[in-house]
């Protein structure tokens, strides 16, 4: 049901999703206000360009830049984002970030 949730925890999941906008407003949906919305992506290194905010990799997962998805994150507030490895692919770090979006009041908007 709509607003009937305070946590929506994502972990290695949002790297297989391209586009942003549609799960981000289903987690807005989903989420009470104040409620928090916090998962993982990998990040994106200035080597690999950033046309769009989103590009795929070889491992066949996505990278979205940090301004990719906060203009995806429409009603909300960012609490918080971090990087660090996310994860090691054949002896490899790779790097990501952990936002913890939180859902605004849209009464106060």
């Amino acid at each position: 049901p709509d607003a009937s949730v305070d946590l929506l925890l994502s972990a290695d999941v949002v790297m297989y999703v391209f586009s942003l906008p549609r799960l981000l407003e289903q987690a807005k949906r989903a989420l009470r206000r104040d409620g928090l919305f916090i998962f993982s992506t990998e990040s994106l290194d200035d080597a690999e360009g950033i046309a769009g905010g989103v590009v795929e990799r070889e491992s066949r997962r996505f990278a979205h830049s940090r301004d990719y998805v906060m203009s995806a994150a429409d009603g909300f507030d960012l609490g918080s984002v971090d990087n660090f490895a996310v994860r090691n692919d054949d002896g490899k770090a790779i790097r990501g970030d952990i936002f913890v979006l939180r859902r605004r009041d849209d009464s106060k908007a």
